[in-house]
C-alpha cells in the first residue's frame, strides 16, 4: 500500500521539474558565445557586449614602500675658543697663529675673534705685535699714533731757521728793517707751530696694538710672600 501511494507522487514531481527545465530553456537568450550576434557573448543565458560583461576583482594594489626616516638636522656647534676683542681705530686687522693648532681670521676693527688659547701675531695697519690667548675673553686695543706731528713739525723747524738768518741780514740795514721784522716774525710763527706739533706727536705717541693684560691668560698672579726666618725677615714669590 505504501509503495503504490508513492509512485504518483514521484512521478507528478519529476514532471514538475521537468517543465521548470523547459521553462528556463525556452525563455533563455542563448547557450553559448555562437548563438549571440557579432562580438557579444553569452553570459548566464543571455547576450551582453564583452565591456558590460561582469569582469574578475581586480587584483589589490601592492603595498607602497615604507618611507625612509629622515634624520634629524645636525645641530650647530659653537665655534671652539675663546673671544677676543678688537677695539681702537677703524682699521683691517689680521690674526696669525704663532704656534700649533692655533687658528687664523681677520676683521675691521670694530670686531671679535674666536681664537683657541696659544699665541698668536696681530697685524692692523703696517703695525704687528704678538699677544696671548688665554681661556677668558681678552680685548686688543689698536690705537694711531701722530706721524704727520713728527713729519710736519721737523720740517717747520728746518723752514724757521733760514727765515730767521735772512731777518738778521735785513735787520743790519736801515732799509730793510721793516722787510727783516717782518721776516723774524713769519720765522717765529713757523718755529712755533713745529715746536707744537712735536710736543702733540710726543704726546699722543706711536702707533700700538696693546692687549688687555689682566685677562689674557688664567693664570693666578704671583704676591710676596713675608715669613719669618732664623736670619730675620724672609720675602718669597
Amino acid at each position: 500500500m505504501l509503495h503504490e501511494s508513492r509512485g504518483p507522487r514521484f512521478a507528478a514531481a519529476m514532471i514538475v521539474a521537468f517543465l521548470t527545465a523547459q521553462g528556463r530553456a525556452a525563455w533563455a537568450d542563448c547557450k553559448n558565445d555562437n548563438e549571440c550576434k557579432g562580438d557579444r557573448i553569452c553570459e548566464r543565458g543571455e547576450c551582453v557586449s564583452p565591456q558590460t560583461a561582469p569582469s574578475a576583482p581586480a587584483a589589490p594594489a601592492p603595498a607602497a614602500a615604507p618611507a625612509a626616516a629622515v634624520p634629524p638636522p645636525a645641530t650647530v656647534q659653537p665655534q671652539a675658543g675663546t673671544r677676543v676683542l678688537f677695539t681702537g681705530r677703524s682699521d683691517f686687522v689680521s690674526v696669525e697663529p704663532r704656534e700649533q693648532g692655533g687658528a687664523q681670521g681677520e676683521c675691521r676693527i670694530p670686531c671679535s675673534l674666536q681664537l683657541p688659547p696659544g699665541w698668536y701675531t696681530v697685524r692692523a695697519g703696517g703695525d704687528a705685535e704678538a699677544i696671548e690667548v688665554g681661556t677668558r675673553t681678552t680685548t686688543v686695543k689698536v690705537t694711531s699714533g701722530c706721524t704727520a706731528c713728527y713729519i710736519t713739525g721737523s720740517v717747520n723747524l728746518a723752514l724757521s731757521i733760514p727765515l730767521f738768518v735772512g731777518a738778521g741780514v735785513l735787520l743790519d740795514s736801515r732799509s730793510t728793517e721793516g722787510a727783516g721784522a717782518g721776516l723774524a716774525a713769519a720765522g717765529g710763527i713757523v718755529a712755533a707751530s713745529g715746536l707744537a706739533l712735536l710736543i702733540v706727536g710726543i704726546a699722543v705717541g706711536g702707533s700700538k696694538i696693546e692687549q688687555d693684560d689682566f685677562a689674557k691668560n688664567d693664570r693666578p698672579a704671583i704676591s710676596p710672600k713675608i715669613a719669618l726666618a732664623p736670619s730675620g725677615v724672609a720675602l718669597s714669590f
